[in-house]
């Protein structure tokens, strides 16, 4: 009957499922019947959307190779990489990290920012940058210059980890060594800041905010530097 064929449509926890099994085509499907029985649920729509354009990518030659970076990779998370002036920079939370204290998040330490040197796609010994940037909690997500003289990055839970919300903070290069990092202006602690991104020409700022105004969680802001 009727009540009966409309419990047997897929669930949306169904649908996920044969996504996340790179079953496309069945998610694809499962996802159509599923928003017969909800079609407001506009995530579900989003999620129909992209198992067809997941499908229709694996039809396509791969455009890159992605490799693995042995040398720089642990069994721990390390994420954001970025090169400037002949190094990469990236944020680790291995066993090297600063302090011993555990983000309950990952369940592993707060991250630091490492380096590495990179010369003709080889790299050198990863190790933590030079001076204070680092701190027991975690900073992570860093911005540096083509001179490797100044780096912006995020930190989350303050001088004293008990910080509530994510701000950016700007370090200088001194004598080989990064000074007291200080933070920028536009922080607050009424919400958070994080992900900077410099342009080219230094003139502007990208960050990521969920300040009053965003239009969902967290929105990409921008902020002109003079």
């Amino acid at each position: 009957d009727l009540h009966r064929r409309r419990h047997s449509f897929p669930t949306r926890r169904s649908s996920d499922l044969l996504k996340n099994f790179e079953r496309y085509d069945d998610a694809a499907r499962a996802f159509n019947d599923y928003l017969f029985e909800v079609p407001g649920d506009k995530n579900a729509q989003r999620e129909m959307e992209a198992c067809k354009v997941a499908a229709q990518w694996k039809q396509t030659p791969e455009k890159f190779n992605i490799n693995n970076i042995k040398e720089l990779n642990t069994v721990n998370s390390d994420y954001a990489p970025f090169v400037s002036d002949g190094k990469i920079t990236w944020s680790s939370s291995r066993t090297e990290s600063t302090g011993n204290i555990i983000f309950e998040w990952t369940g592993q330490k707060c991250a630091d920012i490492f380096e590495a040197a990179l010369s003709n796609q080889n790299f050198g010994n990863a190790a933590k940058v030079n001076g204070l940037v680092n701190s027991n909690y975690n900073e992570g997500v860093a911005w540096v210059d083509s001179s490797n003289t100044t780096m912006y990055f995020t930190q989350c839970n303050g001088t004293d980890g008990k910080g509530l919300n994510c701000k950016i903070y700007v370090s200088y290069k001194q004598n080989n060594q990064w000074i007291a990092p200080q933070v920028l202006p536009f922080c607050s602690d009424s919400f958070s800041v994080g992900h900077p991104a410099m342009t080219a020409d230094n003139k502007r700022m990208y960050f990521a905010s969920n300040m009053p105004g965003t239009l969902g969680e967290k929105d990409i802001y921008y902020i002109d530097y003079n």
